[in-house]
């Protein structure tokens, strides 16, 4: 009987670790995903940061960044 019970007790602490170790799989994926996110964020917000210069502008038929003449 106790063998059993030991058996069964191992069995529940596998199940366990290896939720524990779901999880912080999930979680290293869930950070990444951020961190990538907050890259994109930073480029978008350099972008913007470029754009509000007055002689900086967004070229829509080349899709580029031009700048002008300041007379």
């Amino acid at each position: 009987m106790g063998l059993i019970a030991l058996i069964i007790s191992c069995i529940a602490n596998l199940c366990s670790c290896y939720a524990v170790y779901t999880n912080f799989k999930n979680i290293k994926m869930l950070r990444q995903a951020i961190n990538e996110r907050d890259e994109i964020i930073k480029e978008q917000e350099k972008l913007i940061q470029k754009l509000s210069f007055p002689n900086v502008s967004y070229c829509v038929n080349c899709s580029k960044i031009v700048c002008r003449e300041v007379v």
